[in-house]
Formats: C-alpha cells, sequence, structure tokens
C-alpha cells in the first residue's frame, strides 16, 4: 500500500502545526490497524480534556512508536517518504 501525495502533505501540515497525534492517527486510519487507531483517538481525546498533552502521555505515545514504526515499515511501499514526513 502507498499512501498518496495528498495523504503526506495532510500529515506534513500536522506535524508542522505540532500535532503529532493527528497525524498518526491519519495513517493508522490509512493502514486501518483498529489497534493504532484507538491508542491514538485516546492520547487525542485526553489531550482535549487536558487542554495540552501531559507528559505521561507523550511518554506513553513515545513507547508505541517502536510498534507504529514497524507498521509502517511493513504496510507501506513509501514507508520513507510517509516516515519523513513524521
Amino acid at each position: 500500500m502507498k499512501l498518496s501525495k495528498e495523504q503526506i502533505k495532510e500529515i506534513k501540515e500536522l506535524t508542522h502545526y505540532n500535532n503529532h497525534t493527528l497525524a498518526r492517527l491519519e495513517i493508522a486510519r490509512a493502514l486501518r490497524s483498529n489497534t493504532h487507531i484507538k491508542f491514538y483517538q485516546a492520547i487525542d481525546n485526553l489531550h482535549s480534556i487536558y487542554g495540552h498533552l501531559p507528559r505521561e502521555l507523550s511518554i506513553l505515545r513515545d513507547k508505541m512508536e517502536p510498534k507504529f514504526v514497524d507498521l509502517l515499515r511493513n504496510r507501506l511501499e513509501n514507508f520513507k517518504e510517509v516516515y519523513g514526513a513524521l
């Protein structure tokens, strides 16, 4: 599977505006990875409740990163381009 140029542009924009969780959520949705969708939605919901991303949530999100990167590497033909957008 490949993400489109438009999808990659959206990911770059989200990252540019420091919205790393939503960038990852968009990729998870594109890959239909329910585990990652639920995880990043939960992080985003808590971020909204607090009005910022608490340090503990940032640490938790970072713990998921290796598994998320493995998913991208295994499922995306254009992994380097997508990961570079993050």
